[in-house]
């Protein structure tokens, strides 16, 4: 579904993103994309043991629903990182059943199902939004424990797709700029411009690519047709000759026919001309009558 589909009907837009969805982290992933088969749970480099130097695991769960991501801290045990992912299973679930009422409020049905789990689970939030239709990418807001400015920068984002391209693109910059709890340095909004233009450039050469990938295909695709449309023709070309032969050969059959039989009858009738001109009939060739 696309995002007015989604906006539109939010039992909808609550199942359109995979609780797997890493999004922006703050760790380096271990492996891959670290994911362990267990949807909705990562694998991520911890810290340093310091018997034997190796790098322990943690672990990380998350949902995603209706462009909004919950996420809790990192786990050593992977048994507690199973738990806590349930416990946020259980809100999306209930804020699923939720959203089929009429009063249906995504923000308030978030606190109020999330309210029983902020104190036993460390959770942090973010909104991420699709903008591929834009920019061929994934738009994410700052990783905040504040789950009210989440959701408005979730809001925020919303509120302006309407707007196209240059309305969503100034939102996100605003809410990058109030920055998070991402461990990488606030950017200034000349560098979320340029990063926003490098998008936009990329995005403008992939489109370039699809199109002429989409034109050498429709080529290739044209010559395929007109290669079938000659060869059914020359097919139709080889019938009409085929048949035209054989109208030829049973027309030639059918002189030489009436010719053999114009000259049988000619035979015929001479024998009978000279039949009835002979004097020396006998009584037996008389009653036998003349050449049939």
């Amino acid at each position: 579904e696309s995002e007015e589909d989604t906006k539109e009907n939010p039992a909808l837009a609550l199942e359109d993103s995979s609780c797997a969805d890493s999004g922006p982290t703050t760790s380096q992933l271990l492996g891959g994309k670290g994911q362990l088969g267990l949807r909705g749970i990562s694998k991520r480099c911890g810290s340093t043991s310091k018997i034997d130097g190796k790098v322990l695991p943690s672990y990380e769960a998350c949902v995603t629903l209706s462009w909004f991501t919950i996420r809790s801290k990192l786990y050593a045990s992977l048994e507690d990182a199973i738990e806590c992912h349930i416990a946020l299973l259980s809100v999306k679930q209930a804020v699923l059943q939720e959203s089929a009422t009429s009063t249906f409020n995504f923000d308030d049905s978030i606190r109020q199902n999330i309210q029983a789990f902020r104190c036993q689970f460390k959770l942090v939030f973010n909104a991420n939004f699709s903008a591929r239709r834009f920019v061929g990418r994934q738009l994410y807001t700052p990783v905040t424990m504040d789950l009210d400015v989440a959701l408005a920068a979730r809001h925020s984002l919303l509120d302006n797709v309407a707007g196209g391209w240059p309305s969503l693109r100034q939102a996100w910059i605003r809410i990058q700029l109030h920055g998070g709890v991402n461990l990488r340095a606030a950017r200034s909004q000349a560098d979320l411009e340029t990063l926003i233009q490098r998008w936009e450039e990329d995005d403008s050469s992939r489109r370039a690519k699809v199109e002429l990938r989409a034109a050498r295909q429709a080529a290739r695709q044209a010559i395929r047709e007109q290669a079938l449309a000659e060869r059914c023709q020359r097919l139709r070309d080889r019938r009409r000759l085929h048949v035209r032969n054989l109208v030829a050969r049973y027309g030639s059959l059918d002189l030489l026919r009436d010719r053999k039989e114009a000259a049988q009858r000619r035979n015929l009738n001479k024998a009978r001309l000279e039949w009835h001109r002979r004097k020396d009939l006998t009584m037996a060739e008389i009653l036998r009558g003349p050449p049939m």
